[in-house]
């Protein structure tokens, strides 16, 4: 036998003829699983585009679109000659009630940060965020020194 060959096994495998039922104590679970996921939650652009009962999602992707630009997150501009474009996706998310409804469409558009290289596309990470210890010490020394806090 050759060593390109494929191994044949042959090993007869038996099926069950026994009945599955499931637990009475997930009866209630399997119910709502079946309820969960009758309804459509899209995984790309494209679906939530061609799909004619995705009204809801294309509305909030434009709010999403509009509170990108309220809130000044980003500016376009041009892109500066031998560097790349970092891409984004759509993520799209049902939220349900109690009940079993939807209560709302959450769409988010997130930039594919690893994509980058360090060193080409960017050269060094800094992250403005203040943890809470150091923030319980500036309030712990102005009460101690009587400063005042603004």
């Amino acid at each position: 036998m050759e060593a390109s060959e494929p191994v044949q096994q042959r090993v007869a495998l038996k099926s069950s003829t026994r009945e599955r039922k499931t637990p009475k104590r997930y009866e209630d679970y399997a119910s709502s699983f079946a309820l969960i996921t009758e309804e459509w939650e899209p995984s790309c652009y494209q679906k939530v585009v061609y799909d004619t009962g995705s009204e809801k999602c294309k509305i909030v992707m434009e709010e999403e679109m509009d509170s990108l630009a309220k809130n000044n997150t980003c500016d376009l501009v041009e892109l500066p000659e031998g560097r790349s474009v970092v891409g984004c996706k759509w993520v799209f998310k049902l939220k349900w009630k109690v009940d079993g409804s939807i209560e709302r469409y959450k769409v988010r558009l997130v930039a594919k940060g690893y994509s980058q290289v360090e060193g080409i596309d960017f050269h060094g990470i800094f992250s403005p965020v203040v943890k809470l210890v150091y923030i319980r010490n500036v309030l712990a020394l102005t009460a101690l020194l009587n400063f005042e806090l603004e």
